[in-house]
């Protein structure tokens, strides 16, 4: 099977996990999540180096809603509070390493700016959207 040609793949075979082989990934690991109970991540990994930010966030409001001021949010979001980390070494992410491991930094840096601001376009906006609170019903079996 080929993959398709119409959008831009970033995942990895782990075909070679079968034959006892390594993974090899092309494009580090990527994530970031916009609405959490913390500081809203993004996170890019590469071997035993993860980096994170911060997505400028306003304080959302409760619910599971999306708003007018969520949509403009989303389109407009910026990273900050950046943070390197070396997993083998320090697997609770307590010290940042930017300031001693500078090159990687700003190599990892840029590549997850790049991403975030492609994922940004390639995202779909949504429609506000008034969240049902349908888990509060409860279903009776008679």
């Amino acid at each position: 099977m080929t993959p398709p040609q119409d959008r831009k793949l970033d995942g990895a075979s782990w075909v070679s996990l079968l034959d006892g082989e390594t993974l090899n990934r092309t494009t580090p690991l990527y994530w970031h999540f916009l609405r959490s109970k913390g500081d809203v991540k993004v996170a890019i990994r590469e071997g035993d180096w993860k980096l994170v930010a911060r997505i400028d966030q306003p304080q959302f409001k409760p619910g599971g809603g999306i708003t007018a001021e969520d949509i403009e949010f989303n389109r407009e979001a910026k990273l900050m509070g950046f943070e390197l980390f070396n997993l083998r070494d320090d697997i609770g992410e307590s010290a940042d390493l930017q300031k001693i491991e500078t090159a990687r930094f700003e190599g990892m840096k840029e590549m997850m700016v790049e991403k975030y601001e492609e994922v940004k376009a390639e995202s779909p906006v949504c429609p506000e959207w008034e969240w049902p609170k349908y888990e509060s019903r409860r279903i009776s079996v008679a």
